[in-house]
């Protein structure tokens, strides 16, 4: 069972626009498509927008989620989305974000104090889950745990509604 009606591919290629993709999935009960986005800055300072070849789908509430979608040759697995908890970029704990932090800041590769600009550790060390890998890791399994945790308060407090 999914908590949420929504899917990820991967290795979609880029001249598909969200409204192409939304239309070519349309039978597969996908009613959106929106492609994911990292965001470059730039040595002047400014900041680019770079599509990323991963799209984010939304299917309709009664809509069975297919294992695979395929768009003319290409094949996509499709693997349940959970999006992202907010994580503090200051103590790089999560729930909230660098604007509302009242802690001190941490090292995103080692989870010392201080230690922010030029970490000497070789071997990064997680701040939240102590594992071998900076805090900012995305298959980090406390991340994951808060993200599942927050999935579920969403999915009982509407149930409840």
């Amino acid at each position: 069972m999914y908590l949420r009606h929504e899917a990820k591919i991967r290795g979609v290629p880029h001249h598909y626009t969200n409204e192409q993709l939304t239309e070519r999935f349309s039978d597969a009960g996908v009613v959106r498509a929106r492609r994911q986005f990292t965001f470059k800055r730039l040595y002047d300072g400014s900041v680019e927008e770079c599509p990323r070849s991963s799209v984010i789908l939304t299917f309709k509430p009664d809509a069975t989620m297919p294992s695979v979608l395929e768009l003319g040759s290409d094949r996509f697995t499709v693997e349940e989305y959970i999006e992202a908890p907010f994580q503090c970029f200051k103590c790089l704990r999560f729930g909230h974000t660098a604007n509302e932090c009242v802690s001190v800041s941490r090292c995103k590769n080692c989870g010392a104090r201080y230690c922010v600009e030029n970490c000497a550790r070789r071997q990064p060390l997680c701040a939240n889950c102590f594992g071998p890998h900076p805090a900012t890791y995305a298959g980090c399994p406390r991340r994951r745990e808060v993200a599942f945790a927050s999935l579920w308060k969403s999915a009982f407090t509407l149930s409840a509604l």
